[in-house]
């Protein structure tokens, strides 16, 4: 669990995708990471308040795989 501070609802969640690389000190390219907050997948373009996301919520991240040509 990684807190990441100064995070607002206005936050977009392509800057908290940032921050959380930066928390992490991760070098994996931001297109493979995808976030979600339990069933849901969190939409880049989209601000924390559209999901409404509470303080202390807990959002997690995984790995696209590289799609095979």
């Amino acid at each position: 669990m990684v807190p990441i501070p100064e995070v607002t609802l206005s936050t977009l969640v392509s800057t908290l995708r940032d921050r959380i690389i930066g928390q992490i000190g991760s070098t994996v390219p931001l297109s493979r990471m995808r976030l979600q907050m339990g069933a849901i997948t969190l939409s880049n373009s989209k601000t924390l308040a559209f999901y409404n996301v509470q303080d202390g919520e807990e959002v997690s991240f995984e790995l696209r795989e590289v799609k095979k040509k």
